[in-house]
Protein backbone atom coordinates (compact mmCIF):
# COMPACT_ATOMS: atom_id res chain seq x y z
CA UNK A 1 0.00 0.00 0.00
CA UNK A 2 2.64 2.32 0.52
CA UNK A 3 4.17 2.23 -2.86
CA UNK A 4 0.61 3.36 -4.17
CA UNK A 5 0.67 6.34 -2.16
CA UNK A 6 4.60 7.07 -2.82
CA UNK A 7 3.46 6.64 -6.41
CA UNK A 8 0.73 9.30 -6.33
CA UNK A 9 2.81 11.30 -3.86
CA UNK A 10 5.43 11.94 -6.42
CA UNK A 11 2.42 12.40 -9.65
CA UNK A 12 0.73 14.83 -7.01
CA UNK A 13 4.24 16.82 -6.59
CA UNK A 14 4.91 17.38 -10.57
CA UNK A 15 1.38 18.39 -10.95
CA UNK A 16 1.27 21.31 -8.52
CA UNK A 17 3.86 22.41 -10.49
CA UNK A 18 0.93 23.34 -14.00
CA UNK A 19 -0.57 26.53 -13.26
CA UNK A 20 -4.53 25.85 -12.59
CA UNK A 21 -6.92 25.42 -15.76
CA UNK A 22 -10.23 26.77 -16.06
CA UNK A 23 -13.26 24.82 -15.78
CA UNK A 24 -16.48 25.42 -16.44
CA UNK A 25 -19.57 24.19 -13.64
CA UNK A 26 -21.69 21.72 -16.04
CA UNK A 27 -18.53 20.23 -17.72
CA UNK A 28 -16.99 16.89 -17.40
CA UNK A 29 -12.99 16.57 -16.73
CA UNK A 30 -10.92 13.46 -16.31
CA UNK A 31 -8.96 14.17 -13.35
CA UNK A 32 -5.94 12.95 -11.09
CA UNK A 33 -7.74 12.37 -8.01
CA UNK A 34 -5.32 10.16 -6.14
CA UNK A 35 -5.57 6.98 -3.83
CA UNK A 36 -7.06 7.44 -1.03
CA UNK A 37 -8.02 5.99 2.50
CA UNK A 38 -10.68 4.02 3.46
CA UNK A 39 -13.91 3.98 1.41
CA UNK A 40 -13.51 6.91 -1.12
CA UNK A 41 -13.40 6.63 -4.64
CA UNK A 42 -10.07 7.00 -5.96
CA UNK A 43 -8.63 7.28 -9.13
CA UNK A 44 -7.90 4.58 -11.77
CA UNK A 45 -5.10 3.81 -14.13
CA UNK A 46 -1.44 4.99 -13.44
CA UNK A 47 -2.17 8.39 -13.61
CA UNK A 48 -4.80 7.91 -10.85
CA UNK A 49 -7.44 9.84 -13.62
CA UNK A 50 -11.30 9.54 -13.33
CA UNK A 51 -14.05 11.72 -15.22
CA UNK A 52 -15.42 14.39 -12.70
CA UNK A 53 -18.87 16.62 -13.04
CA UNK A 54 -18.05 20.12 -12.15
CA UNK A 55 -20.74 21.22 -10.16
CA UNK A 56 -20.44 24.65 -8.43
CA UNK A 57 -16.85 26.87 -8.99
CA UNK A 58 -16.32 28.06 -5.23
CA UNK A 59 -13.08 29.87 -6.24
CA UNK A 60 -10.84 30.31 -8.98
CA UNK A 61 -8.76 27.26 -7.30
CA UNK A 62 -11.26 25.52 -6.15
CA UNK A 63 -14.95 23.92 -6.86
CA UNK A 64 -17.03 21.03 -6.04
CA UNK A 65 -16.90 18.04 -8.52
CA UNK A 66 -18.41 14.43 -8.31
CA UNK A 67 -16.64 11.82 -9.17
CA UNK A 68 -18.61 9.64 -12.05
CA UNK A 69 -18.36 5.88 -12.39
CA UNK A 70 -15.83 4.76 -14.84
CA UNK A 71 -15.70 1.61 -16.15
Amino acid sequence: MDEVFDKRNTQKKKLDKNPPHKVVAGNIYWLCIGQNIGHEVYGKSANFTRPVLVIKLLSNKLFLGVPLIHF
